[in-house]
C-alpha cells in the first residue's frame, strides 16, 4: 500500500507550493490530503484512521507536524520536513531571520494583512525567483517596499 501524504503548507502558502513536487512524484490525487495553511495545526492533530501516514510539511507546517508528532508519536509513520526551523527570528546562538524583518512583518500584518500575505507567498511559496526586496528593512530615509 502506498503511504498517504498529509500536506502541511507554510504560512500563507497555497496549493502551488506542492504542484511540481506531486507531479514529479507521480502521486495520485486520492493518496494525499492538502490542507489550507490556516488549518495546518488542526489538520496535523486530526486522528488518522487507516494505513500508514506521512506528513510532508513545509515551514510553519513543519512546526505543526513536529508538535503533533511529539504529542502522539504514532500519529505519523514518517515526517518529511522542508525549510523547517524551530523559530523564525534569530537569537543568541540561533541563525534565524533578522528580528527587525520579523517586526516589520508584524507591523504590516496589522496594517495590510492581504498585501503581506500576497507578497510573502510570492517570496516564499511560488515557483518564481525570490524577491528579497519585498522584505527590505526600513532605514532612516526609506520605508520597506513590500508591494510588487
Amino acid at each position: 500500500m502506498t503511504p498517504a501524504l498529509l500536506l502541511l503548507p507554510g504560512w500563507a502558502c497555497n496549493d502551488a507550493v506542492w504542484t511540481a513536487l506531486l507531479r514529479a512524484l507521480g502521486t495520485p490525487p486520492d493518496r494525499f490530503e492538502h490542507t489550507p495553511w490556516a488549518e495546518t495545526e488542526t489538520a496535523a492533530r486530526r486522528p488518522r484512521p487507516g494505513g500508514p501516514r506521512i506528513a510532508l510539511a513545509h515551514s510553519l507546517g513543519a512546526l505543526a507536524a513536529l508538535s503533533a508528532a511529539l504529542e502522539q508519536p504514532a500519529r505519523f509513520d514518517a515526517l518529511i520536513l522542508l525549510a523547517a526551523t524551530a523559530r523564525l527570528p534569530a537569537d543568541t546562538g540561533y541563525p534565524g531571520a533578522d528580528p527587525r524583518a520579523c517586526q516589520a512583518m508584524r507591523v504590516r500584518l496589522r496594517r495590510d494583512p492581504s498585501g503581506l500575505m500576497r507578497d510573502f507567498t510570492a517570496l516564499a511559496c511560488a515557483p518564481a525567483p525570490a524577491r528579497p526586496e519585498l522584505f527590505a528593512l526600513p532605514t532612516e530615509q526609506t520605508r520597506p517596499q513590500f508591494a510588487a
